[in-house]
């Protein structure tokens, strides 16, 4: 996995008035993205769902919408904090910082644990049993 996958997906939307997250393709609830948990195909119109049109005048989450998840992904959408503020934008927050805020060094944390796969294909090289002279050129 490279690195800009990494830091693509350590971001997540922070839901504010509800209107720019994508329900289906874009982490909100900071554990993924909702289409992976869910069962069966999608119709072309949930394409454009954003998290507001989920949610009643309200503010509780519509039941029908949720209907067709699994019991442990509703508590996950019914447990992600609504702050529904009609002027304040829904923003991006990094996952992988208490205060949300992306820092190289918090990603560098992130990928230092991701073995890169272009590190892969060379071990074995850099492990052949050779002599040290000779390895030292590898």
């Amino acid at each position: 996995m490279g690195s800009s996958n990494i830091i693509n997906q350590g971001f997540r939307w922070v839901v504010k008035n509800s209107r720019t997250a994508s329900f289906w393709f874009e982490d909100w609830t900071g554990h993924g993205i909702l289409k992976n948990f869910f069962i069966g195909p999608l119709q072309i119109q949930d394409f454009s769902v954003k998290v507001w049109d989920m949610i009643d005048d309200f503010g509780n989450w519509k039941d029908e919408a949720l209907l067709f998840f699994p019991k442990d992904i509703v508590n996950i959408i019914r447990s992600t904090p609504l702050q529904q503020t009609i002027e304040a934008e829904d923003s991006l927050a990094w996952k992988f910082a208490a205060n949300g805020e992306f820092s190289l060094s918090s990603a560098y944390k992130v990928t230092k644990g991701v073995p890169c796969e272009e590190t892969k294909k060379w071990m074995w090289l850099w492990n052949c049993p050779t002599l040290p002279r000779i390895r030292y050129f590898l």
